[in-house]
């Protein structure tokens, strides 16, 4: 793509299961882009495809890369994650290894009924019983149908680690221990 095109640009919040089909790795503008004519019509939550070579480096700024979940049933759905570099500068990683998956980082998301995303991390928050039954209800599963979720992105498509195991909605009421509910 040259500085003169302007790109497909989506907010992060719209994304859905058909544009990670048209481009399995979109990347954040607002970490790559400051230098084109159309930066002014971003902010932090705005994505687009990714033209340049793959695997991505994570390190080159923030991207979702298409993956696929598969619940605890044998369901499978698509998805997408953040890359997690493989090292990181990051104060405090929810694992006690930078090898292996914190989902602070990789923020794993799965496309429920209308490709509609639907999301495991709470940050601080505990999730609430009203957002843990519209997640099921969304895919018309139980708990236990759901937990625990298997995720992986093709390997050809980002460097760093973009598998892992999701036990349940995780969040980190104290900055350091990982909570699951379900």
């Amino acid at each position: 793509m040259t500085s003169l095109q302007r790109p497909t640009l989506i907010q992060f919040g719209r994304l859905r299961r058909i544009h990670f089909d048209r481009a399995p790795v979109w990347v954040g503008c607002h970490t790559l882009d400051y230098d084109e004519p159309w930066y002014d019509e971003t902010n932090e939550e705005t994505f687009r495809p990714w033209g340049g070579p793959l695997p991505f480096d994570p390190s080159l700024g923030m991207a979702l890369v298409k993956a696929d979940f598969q619940l605890a049933d044998g369901t499978c759905l698509g998805g997408f994650v953040t890359p997690q570099p493989r090292s990181t500068s990051r104060r405090f990683l929810i694992w006690k290894k930078p090898t292996s998956p914190d989902l602070g980082i990789i923020q794993p998301h799965v496309f429920g009924r209308g490709g509609r995303q639907l999301e495991f991390w709470y940050g601080m928050i505990t999730p609430d019983e009203s957002s843990k039954a519209q997640f099921y209800a969304a895919l018309g599963r139980a708990p236990a149908q759901v937990f625990p979720i298997h995720f992986s992105a093709d390997p050809t498509l980002a460097l760093g680690i973009t598998s892992g195991t999701i036990p349940g909605f995780c969040y980190v009421p104290d900055l350091k221990t990982p909570t699951f509910a379900t």
